[in-house]
């Protein structure tokens, strides 16, 4: 055989990975996110001018945004979400509206000061970036603290499943508007073109899973290599299928993953791909750290960038303590969903990243979203350690005291409702007799 020559794609990619894992094995000892520590790899081997394969990097992190978004769908629990789904709505979709619609307002002043030109397009994905809570810290805590069939657990699960469709809506609109360089026409033919490739993706799924997934994953299932293999291929195989229709790879991989969670082999199959996942999540964040902007672009972001996450953090209790008196909900309830969901997710940067590529947003917006991610999360980690501390300290806060007493009346009033009810019930008996 011959010797070693060098090869620069694994000169870079082991620099950058050993790097990431001393800094993830440090920033693990005070609670934060490997997330944190991909982004930081990223910035600071940008920063000493390291170099690396960018195309090679680029084509891995494509693979990462795939597999993150097929077991995104993996995650989805369609079950525990029927469970409470009119809570689940009221509290979601308020969420989602709220924040997109208020972030989408204040684009208006936040983008053209860090020299983006604000446009329909670019405030309404500003907004939604920032709307998405990160799954990986919130499923975390809930698997860590086996609350996941507790209230707050199903409700977190509820919301993050209709964030998860509010993104694959953003992803499908966003292949439908014009390219940099193309004639900015109507985007209503193109959108609806997309949204009927959607559903007709949705029906495939749904008719794979209804008639065939079934047998073919029974089969797959003899030995968990064949499980892994089958459930790699069948991602990978529906996103190229979606790639060649002109559709969203990413969307297709999203539901691939939703049609493959009802299988009585869903825990083997998420166990089996953690491992890819893991590597491509942090290819493609050490990637997203690499293509920041440093220099006076940074520091022209961190202000906003600051702003933005200590916002999120902080609004999003009064937020789900409005959401929650509207539910009925407890105030432990409200408290939980507060502390659990006030962050910017890794989602936020996977349509940031997306929308960057597609024009509508300059590279300064990713730079400023990252910031806000990053210090978002830090942040929220360091509250979901201290929650009872938390809970000890704000449960007499007057946003969260009267949902105890709304709900109380509200249990009151339906008791009231049903001991009439009986009371008529009684009275038409004593006629008849």
């Amino acid at each position: 055989m011959g010797g070693g020559g060098e090869d620069p794609f694994v000169q870079g990619l082991g620099f950058l990975l050993g790097v990431a894992a001393i800094l993830a094995l440090a920033l693990s000892y005070i609670g934060q996110s490997s997330i944190v520590a991909f982004i930081a790899t990223g910035v600071i081997v940008n920063a000493i001018g390291g170099q690396a394969e960018a195309s090679t990097l680029g084509h891995v992190s494509e693979v990462g945004i795939i597999v993150l978004l097929f077991m995104a769908g993996l995650e989805v629990d369609l079950g525990a979400f029927m469970k409470n789904w009119k809570t689940a709505v009221i509290v979601g979709v308020g969420q989602i509206v709220t924040t997109t619609c208020f972030f989408a307002a204040t684009a208006l002043y936040f983008l053209p000061a860090i020299g983006q030109t604000v446009d329909m397009n670019s405030a309404t994905y500003f907004g939604l970036c920032l709307c998405f809570s990160s799954t990986i810290l919130v499923l975390g805590y809930l698997k860590e603290t086996k609350s996941m069939g507790t209230l707050h657990g199903q409700l977190c699960l509820g919301t993050l499943v209709l964030q998860d469709a509010a993104s694959v809506l953003g992803i499908a609109v966003l292949g439908g508007l014009p390219q940099e360089g193309e004639e900015g026409g109507s985007i209503a033919g193109p959108v609806l073109i997309l949204f009927g490739k959607l559903f007709a993706a949705m029906a495939i799924c749904f008719l794979l899973e209804r008639l065939v997934l079934n047998r073919l994953f029974a089969m797959f299932a003899r030995s968990l290599e064949l499980l892994y293999l089958g459930a790699l291929g069948y991602a990978t195989g529906l996103a190229a299928i979606g790639v060649t229709a002109g559709f969203s790879g990413e969307i297709t991989a999203f539901l691939a993953g939703v049609s493959l969670s009802q299988l009585p082999y869903k825990m083997h199959i998420e166990t089996k791909m953690e491992p890819i996942k893991t590597l491509g999540v942090a290819i493609f964040f050490i990637s997203l750290g690499l293509s920041l902007e440093l220099g006076q672009p940074m520091l022209d972001a961190l202000p906003i960038g600051l702003f933005l996450a200590l916002f999120t953090v902080v609004a999003t209790m009064p937020l789900f303590a409005a959401l929650g008196y509207a539910a009925g909900v407890k105030s432990h309830t409200a408290f939980m969903l507060g502390m659990l969901m006030n962050q910017i997710s890794e989602f936020s940067l996977i349509l940031c990243t997306l929308t960057v590529r597609a024009g509508v947003f300059e590279n300064v917006v990713l730079t400023t979203m990252t910031v806000a991610a990053v210090v978002s999360i830090i942040i929220s980690s360091v509250g979901m350690g201290q929650i009872d501390w938390f809970w000890v300290k704000l449960q007499r806060l007057a946003c969260l005291r009267c949902l105890d007493s709304h709900r109380a009346k509200m249990e009151l009033k339906k008791a009231n409702k049903k001991k009439k009810g009986e009371l008529v019930y009684d009275g038409d008996e004593d006629i008849k007799q």
